[in-house]
């Protein structure tokens, strides 16, 4: 799909490499390439910092400030910050590609209250994971790939984990 049909069907995509901007602040990471103007010439910062705040308080994302640089938070504090990125674009479905691989365990708690809070924002989220303990935390169906096809699909309420790893290692027969 070409990249201005992604972005006119309201799809935002978090991938596992983050595409952060190391030396600059977390406000001007946000609101990269969309950033408010005076007369659509000169960045208007007071905004900027105002809304990046907004959304980070919104999202309730733990940060010191908006205008640390991004090479100072942790791995889950930067995951949040592609995430607000993103929903700073006017998004409304989130492609996100395992937000939680390599963080620490409260780092993943993060993470994961994040994308409840995106879901009781009545944002869509696709989630792309294989740590099926955050999977089954945040989602509500499950899509069950092997080796890049589909083999099953479930509502979690009615499906459990010892399934899932049958459908993904083959032990349990595919959907027909």
């Amino acid at each position: 799909m070409p990249k201005d049909a992604v972005e006119k069907a309201g799809i935002s995509t978090v991938y596992q490499d983050l595409a952060l901007v190391e030396v600059q602040d977390v406000g001007v990471n946000i609101f990269l390439n969309i950033e408010p103007t005076f007369f659509g010439l000169f960045i208007n910062y007071k905004k900027l910092y105002r809304k990046a705040e907004k959304l980070i308080e919104d999202l309730k994302i733990d940060l010191p400030s908006v205008k640390v640089n991004v090479s100072e938070l942790s791995g889950g504090q930067r995951q949040g910050v592609a995430i607000a990125r993103a929903l700073a674009r006017g998004r409304e479905i989130f492609i996100l590609d395992e937000p939680t691989a390599a963080l620490g365990v409260e780092q993943q708690k993060n993470i994961n209250n994040l994308i409840l809070k995106l879901k009781e924002d009545k944002k869509a989220v696709l989630l792309i994971s294989h740590n099926l303990e955050h999977v089954f935390e945040v989602a509500d169906r499950l899509i069950i790939l092997r080796r890049g096809e589909k083999v099953g699909e479930r509502v979690k309420k009615s499906t459990n984990k010892e399934e899932i790893v049958g459908l993904i290692t083959g032990a349990i027969k595919e959907d027909q």
